[in-house]
């Protein structure tokens, strides 16, 4: 299912808020919920009113870069609604990837982005360049396109080890498809729109 994709670490990588943890706490780069301090905010500044998506990574990368330590507690119980649908899947993490390269260009701090973030906007160049190479080097796009089925099968090698071998495995593995292509799509997005606000310098 998608609760599923979405709380493994090939859908979310190194996202423990969504993973889980294992003991009672553990550092971590971000959390989606923090508590802090009051006092904190007269030190780092509040969160940035411009991002309408990110903010929370933004603000944790500036405690992090001021000598703060972030930390992902066990004790608390959240009750979060995933995407749904595959629609909902698409739209949600389309506008992520999206904000994940507006929320860097915006507060000129490439530091709010992880690999994780760069990973997917990496495999949505890699299928451009696939499908470019093979209508112009169809020689080369064959070889190139033995890596999208390399992924193809540890996606659903991942998929049967979650929901089982069945129905459900297709379902499992299209989710991770569409949430690594959304997520990318947007991060492409991102980048073309910070490209153009960049050479006609708009915001």
């Amino acid at each position: 299912s998608l609760v599923k994709v979405l709380s493994d670490r090939l859908g979310v990588g190194n996202s423990y808020f969504r993973t889980g943890i294992k003991g009672e706490y553990i550092e971590v780069d971000t959390v989606p919920f923090g508590c802090y301090p009051r006092q904190l905010f007269n030190e780092v500044g509040y969160y940035d009113t411009r991002l309408t998506r990110g903010q929370d990574i933004e603000l944790n990368r500036r405690i992090t870069r001021l000598g703060g330590k972030i930390y992902l507690i066990s004790e608390p119980r959240i009750k979060y609604f995933a995407a749904d649908s595959f629609k909902a899947l698409f739209n949600k993490y389309f506008k992520t990837g999206k904000w994940v390269v507006k929320v860097a260009y915006l507060t000129n701090a490439l530091s709010s982005i992880s690999l994780r973030h760069l990973i997917p906007l990496g495999f949505f160049v890699y299928l451009l360049c696939v499908v470019l190479s093979l209508f112009l080097f169809p020689h080369l796009g064959k070889w190139a396109a033995l890596l999208l089925l390399l992924y193809l099968v540890i996606i659903v090698a991942r998929s049967i080890k979650l929901s089982g071998l069945g129905k459900e495995t297709l379902f499992t593995a299209a989710g991770f498809v569409t949430l690594h292509f959304a997520y990318g799509a947007g991060s492409f997005s991102g980048l073309c729109e910070m490209i153009k606000m960049r050479i006609f310098k708009t915001k």
